[in-house]
C-alpha cells in the first residue's frame, strides 16, 4: 500500500506537458505521511519493479532532487 501511495503522489507531481517529476524526498515523504527512510524504501521497490526510473541530478557539483520517470500507461 505504501508503494502505491508513493507512485500516486509522484504522478500528482508530474508535469503533464514535460513529464518532469522531481519532488525532494522531504516534500514527498510529508505528502505520503511517512518518514524519508520509509519513502526511500518504497522508491527502491518501485524502481526494482520497473515502475519508475530514478535519475540522480546535480547542479554545480551538488546533488539536487532526483528526476523520477514514471513507467506507467497514460
Amino acid at each position: 500500500a505504501g508503494s502505491k501511495l508513493v507512485l500516486m503522489m509522484l504522478a500528482e507531481c508530474e508535469d503533464e506537458e514535460t513529464g518532469a517529476c522531481n519532488p525532494c524526498h522531504k516534500q514527498l515523504a510529508k505528502a505520503c505521511d511517512m518518514s524519508v527512510d520509509t519513502l526511500k524504501k518504497h522508491l527502491k521497490i518501485l524502481s526494482d519493479k520497473g515502475m519508475i526510473n530514478i535519475v540522480p541530478r546535480f547542479e554545480d557539483g551538488a546533488q539536487i532532487p532526483n528526476q523520477y520517470v514514471l513507467n506507467t500507461e497514460r
